[in-house]
């Protein structure tokens, strides 16, 4: 018999229309758990039906983590679903190549801090009621390596909304261990996302420089490659389930021995 890590636990996971956040999406619902997917995305939709087609249960919730009144929706929404929440995955992030401090935009740093950080808060508040009275939980959020253990010239902002992340993340864990609620924060190395190459290509960087550039990056980790989401999604469902149930406030740190030189 396959025992389910995550049996009838109710999962809500923030920007889980690509990348890192669907990549958990599939992997908690293979492990029981009935999922929630929010994203500023549409299509969040798509990953959600893809669980629903193999069986899973799984509903979308469009909104931006930044704004309360969606933070407070996509809460609702799981709980209007499922009665309960006993998973948050705090994932929505953004990135953006700001340059170096004096020529980072304001307007840059606010949209950054605010989906990276802020977000991380709202959505945290209004699941921690819902959470104490299903009597416990796991909350993981997604900070990076960026921002804990290596600096990164020309993603200051994202680096400090990150850092602040970590922060977050060590409170919450001291504020909530007496209701079992734990918290902890994942902290992805350089990973195959879209995140990054988007941003590299709108600021006129070509194809041919990103391939290079993306090369020459993954020979200066000691593993040798880039990881992937699904590998970061193993790391989250550890915090998320009782194999860590006496993990708490921890950055665990997934990046192929990067931080270590």
């Amino acid at each position: 018999e396959i025992v389910m890590k995550l049996k009838d636990k109710v999962a809500l996971i923030t920007g889980s229309a690509t990348g890192i956040g669907r990549s958990t999406a599939l992997l908690f619902s293979k492990e029981g758990a009935k999922v929630v997917l929010a994203d500023i995305s549409q299509d969040g939709e798509e990953t959600a039906q893809e669980i629903r087609a193999s069986g899973g249960n799984a509903v979308f919730v469009q909104g931006d983590v930044s704004v309360a009144s969606d933070a407070q929706k996509m809460v609702d929404t799981a709980n209007e679903s499922y009665g309960s929440i006993n998973i948050l995955h705090n994932n929505a992030g953004i990135l953006r190549i700001c340059g170096d401090l004096s020529k980072t935009e304001e307007s840059d740093w606010d949209r950054i801090v605010d989906i990276n950080l802020k977000g991380v808060f709202l959505v945290s508040k209004y699941v921690i009621p819902v959470m104490k009275a299903s009597g416990g939980g796991s909350i993981v959020n997604t900070a990076s390596m960026a921002g804990w253990t290596v600096g990164m010239a020309g993603l200051a902002a994202y680096c400090a909304s990150k850092a602040g992340v970590v922060g977050l993340t060590k409170c919450m864990a001291l504020e909530l261990a007496e209701y079992d609620i734990r918290v902890n924060c994942v902290c992805p190395g350089t990973i195959d996302t879209t995140l990054y190459p988007t941003q590299f290509l709108k600021h006129g960087g070509t194809r041919d420089e990103l391939d290079a550039g993306q090369k020459a990056l993954a020979a200066t980790i000691p593993q040798g490659r880039y990881g992937t989401s699904a590998e970061i999604a193993q790391a989250v469902l550890y915090l998320a389930s009782e194999e860590s149930s006496y993990v708490n406030g921890q950055a665990l740190v997934v990046d192929g021995g990067f931080s270590n030189q």
